[in-house]
């Protein structure tokens, strides 16, 4: 794991932030430090939905699971079934 060193641009050189790199230090570069915002990434959602021929647990993230429901695109589970949502607004 790197420390975060925030100093002012071209305040130290290219061969001392090479060295704090080394000890385990990332240097930034930034006029206004006050302005950095560090942000964690979301936690990523794993949903399940069952085969609809065998019945076997279909892992996928929940943003991939509502763009198949959108978009009416097939998906396999690993038996190699295919699954598909369809539109309840066509025959």
């Amino acid at each position: 794991m790197k420390l975060i060193t925030i100093v002012e641009p071209n305040s130290i050189s290219k061969e001392d932030k090479k060295l704090l790199f080394q000890e385990g230090y990332l240097v930034i570069e930034s006029a206004k430090p006050t302005s950095i915002i560090f942000a964690e990434r979301p936690e990523t959602e794993y949903i399940f939905i069952n085969c609809a021929a065998c019945g076997e647990r279909i892992y996928m993230l929940s943003e991939r699971h509502a763009v198949l429901m959108k978009n009416y695109k097939s998906f396999f589970c690993t038996q190699g079934h295919s699954n598909i949502y369809t539109n309840p607004t066509q025959p």
